[in-house]
């Protein structure tokens, strides 16, 4: 079809009302399938990701949650880009995390990446300051929005807090 983006087998248009939707129902369907307890639960969001991990941890009980290169709001981060445009009213997919941290209990993880060109630094650092929850925010200085997972300690860090936190 002319105009719709497809993407393998998937239908429907994406959207961020989409996203999170999906995201809940993979959530349900996880805890109902295998049995799982909502204590034993870690969301992972990366880059865009994080604004649908903090949606599903302000929807639904979590252990914790550990974003990378997450973001206060997509709006704020097209603006800081683009200040000379109109972005907040452009922009139809907000993601405005930093407004649903303030409810969320679980502990976080926020993984920021230095050099970050995409999501600048400041962006992991305002969503970090209205999470409600224990914050854990590791800096890797010299990593960028690609290579942060090649940091020394990346890894290591995210073992570490879904041990602490399902234990």
């Amino acid at each position: 079809m002319p105009g719709r983006l497809r993407y393998g087998d998937s239908q429907g248009r994406p959207s961020e009302k989409a996203l999170k939707a999906d995201a809940l129902k993979i959530y349900d369907d996880i805890l109902a399938r295998h049995n799982v307890a909502p204590e034993k639960v870690i969301v992972m969001g990366r880059s865009l990701g994080t604004g649908v991990a903090t949606y599903v941890a302000s929807q639904r009980q979590v252990a914790g949650v550990v974003l990378v290169t997450g973001y206060d709001s997509l709006v704020a981060v097209a603006a800081s880009h683009y200040p000379f445009l109109p972005v907040r009213w452009l922009l139809h997919h907000r993601f405005e995390s930093a407004t649903l941290a303030s409810e969320i209990p679980a502990p976080l993880l926020n993984l920021v990446a230095g050099q970050d060109r995409v999501v600048p630094a400041e962006h992991g650092y305002q969503l970090a300051q209205q999470w409600h929850g224990k914050v854990q925010t590791l800096s890797f200085q010299r990593a960028n929005h690609l290579n942060i997972t090649d940091e020394k300690g990346y890894w290591s860090a995210i073992q570490e807090f879904i041990q602490q936190h399902t234990q």
